[in-house]
């Protein structure tokens, strides 16, 4: 993130730790132990990363679970596509 203001890069920080600790427990997992991952594009998308070793049910669970919390909990700064 280093084309972004640090005050961006704090506010994406603090919205993605804020929505990884309300996941379940089995999805937080996967984002410590980096199965799962959030990057941004130079566009400002956020976009969900996944291993491919994950299977295709725990996939489309961690997109839907995450893409209901980003309809909850909208932020300004980001850009959201559909997550996949």
């Amino acid at each position: 993130m280093g084309m972004y203001s640090e005050k961006l890069q704090r506010a994406v920080d603090k919205y993605c730790r804020s929505l990884v600790r309300r996941q379940p427990i089995w999805l937080r997992d996967l984002f410590d132990t980096q199965r799962v991952n959030f990057f941004i594009e130079p566009t400002g998308e956020l976009k969900l990363e996944m291993r491919e070793d994950l299977d295709a049910h725990t996939k489309e669970r961690a997109c839907f679970l995450v893409s209901k919390y980003l309809a909850r909990h909208p932020a300004d700064f980001l850009q959201v596509t559909n997550i996949q």
